[in-house]
């Protein structure tokens, strides 16, 4: 896999320094995972690169973007991590000409999951969370199951993240339920 340096530079440049080092650590998880699995590790670095971009907007801005584009469900609102990853995915497509659909699927929805998430959608959401900046408690634990199973650590990961959402009262998508529907087949 060859990294595209003109696109870390560029990027790195737009993100703050705190999220581009977010992005950085997702990306050494991702691809480590994509190694074990098999999985491309082209299009993994690709979509996790890119994963973000949208948060090189203040968040008031990403609303805007997102509804000038006509990118967000009225449900859509009301989890405010879902912004920029839409926005994010658009962003992919119209400023890096990224083609893949799926790339672009993983991308719109790597804040939620999505029931129809397979490898490529897993890699990306459990590495989003277990960037090695984020010092969680049971981080070897959740990388370790990933490493062993990828479907099964992406379950634990959203167990994670919806134990998170409960504690802090935040608004749970549909998108999250159906995803953890999806994992538990």
């Amino acid at each position: 896999m060859e990294r595209n340096k003109k696109w870390e530079k560029e990027i790195s440049s737009r993100l703050s320094e705190e999220r581009w080092q977010h992005t950085v650590g997702a990306l050494e998880i991702a691809l480590h995972l994509a190694h074990l699995h098999r999985i491309d590790e082209e299009r993994v670095y690709q979509a996790i690169l890119l994963h973000d971009i949208g948060k090189a907007y203040p968040l008031e801005k990403q609303k805007s973007l997102a509804l000038t584009y006509n990118l967000l469900s009225p449900e859509d609102m009301k989890a405010e991590g879902v912004v920029h990853a839409k926005l994010s995915a658009y962003l992919a497509r119209q400023e890096y000409n990224i083609q893949d659909e799926e790339i672009l699927f993983v991308i719109a929805h790597h804040s939620t999951g999505h029931p129809d998430y397979g490898p490529l959608g897993w890699i990306v959401y459990v590495s989003d969370y277990l960037d090695p900046n984020r010092k969680l408690v049971h981080q070897k634990t959740l990388l370790a199951t990933c490493e062993a199973d990828l479907k099964e650590g992406c379950l634990q990961v959203l167990l994670a993240k919806l134990q998170y959402l409960f504690d802090k009262r935040r608004y749970l998508h549909s998108k999250s339920v159906e995803f953890y529907n999806s994992l538990i087949k």
